[in-house]
């Protein structure tokens, strides 16, 4: 399942967009059960009924939020539901969140088992990478949370003035993808589907 968890997501040029599942409804459920313990019922299936499928890349998915102040104002404690909700239905549930340290980015963190930064190789991008891995290196530090062991990088779009980021603790990198300009986005995501880079991922 891939869940896009930006302040800005658009997953039209990729997946299907129409239909009622969208974060936003989503999101209107989860505070909805939240709010009112003593009638909660079962969210599972509600959950579910929203959820949308692409046959082609076999993604089940919901459509982003709309606005970005929707997004923002989604909590931690929102989130760990949704995760755990729709966790139970699928193998693997891939959360896409902007490249920001943020509450809800720090909430998300002991709830993964694999953690993917992604840089184009530029050297602002390439920045921010290293500032993230050094977050990391601070919250084992201080809270123990092993995220430099759970910790991938990959680089996309990769051009000719890409540079791999000098990164200020050890990080493994799954690999380089370069940079399809002017492709079709589908057919994009259907060919990087085939490529062994993401297969360490799949190592429990």
């Amino acid at each position: 399942m891939y869940l896009c968890l930006q302040n800005n997501g658009y997953v039209g040029d990729c997946l299907p967009k129409g239909g009622v599942g969208s974060m936003f409804r989503v999101l209107y459920e989860v505070k909805t059960f939240l709010g009112d313990r003593d009638r909660q019922g079962n969210l599972t299936p509600k959950l579910e009924g929203l959820l949308k499928y692409d046959t082609q890349l076999q993604i089940s998915y919901y459509d982003a939020f709309p606005l970005p102040l929707e997004a923002a104002s989604m909590t931690g404690e929102e989130l760990e539901l949704l995760l755990n909700t729709v966790s139970g239905l699928f193998d693997a549930v891939v959360a896409d969140m902007d490249s920001l340290f943020s509450p809800l980015l720090r909430a998300i963190l002991p709830l993964s088992d694999r953690v993917v930064l992604v840089s184009n190789g530029t050297q602002g991008i390439n920045c921010r990478l290293a500032q993230m891995v050094n977050a990391f290196s601070l919250l084992d530090e201080s809270d123990d949370l092993r995220m430099l062991a759970k910790t991938h990088v990959l680089y996309t779009r990769f051009g000719s003035q890409a540079r791999q980021a000098q990164l200020p603790r050890s990080v493994p990198v799954l690999g380089t993808i370069d940079n399809f300009s002017g492709s079709d986005t589908r057919g994009i995501v259907a060919e990087l589907a085939k490529r062994p880079v993401f297969r360490p991922l799949l190592d429990r």
